[in-house]
């Protein structure tokens, strides 16, 4: 995951600008208790590592600013 935002059109804004520089990015939606998140979240990774190093490539090119790994329970 490398964004997360309260407003859905910041959420798109970003895939689209991360489509743009080749990346395979898509948004979610987390509801929680009190608020949604639109989380940006690129390409899906067969481990943690895999997933790590691709975010610390992406991070060490200035793409995203920064990252984590999530898990998605849709997988």
């Amino acid at each position: 995951q490398v964004a997360a935002y309260l407003k859905e059109a910041d959420a798109r804004r970003y895939v689209d600008q991360l489509i743009g520089h080749g990346l395979d990015a898509y948004w979610t939606r987390a509801v929680g208790t009190q608020k949604t998140w639109y989380q940006v979240r690129i390409s899906h990774f067969p481990s943690k590592a895999d997933a790590l190093a691709y975010g610390s490539e992406l991070k060490s090119k200035g793409l995203v600013d920064d990252f984590y790994v999530a898990s998605d329970p849709k997988r």
